[in-house]
């Protein structure tokens, strides 16, 4: 996967970012999801850094790589499960 798609699915309006804590230890780990320009729904993983290091994408995966979505959210209300979870992080984004 090309970094220069993988950057794309930031732009997708209806992109989710999940926090990721499976993966961060020591630092802030966090999973975007969203359409890439070339058509390609996208898994990226990424970590935000304080300066003077980067922020980076550490991975990215087509979501054939993960559980198909109607796995995870089988229903309205796991999707509404979700939303309510990640909404806290949403706020404190907002805030920075």
């Amino acid at each position: 996967m090309a970094f220069d798609e993988a950057v794309t699915a930031y732009g997708d309006p209806l992109s989710v970012l999940l926090p990721d804590p499976d993966h961060s230890v020591g630092e802030e780990r966090y999973l975007v999801l969203g359409m890439s320009t070339a058509g390609r729904l996208l898994v990226v993983a990424f970590v935000e850094r304080p300066p003077p290091r980067h922020n980076g994408i550490t991975k990215v995966r087509t979501s054939s790589f993960w559980t198909p979505l109607m796995d995870v959210f089988p229903d309205s209300e796991a999707v509404n499960e979700a939303l309510r979870a990640l909404a806290p992080v949403l706020r404190r984004r907002k805030r920075a």
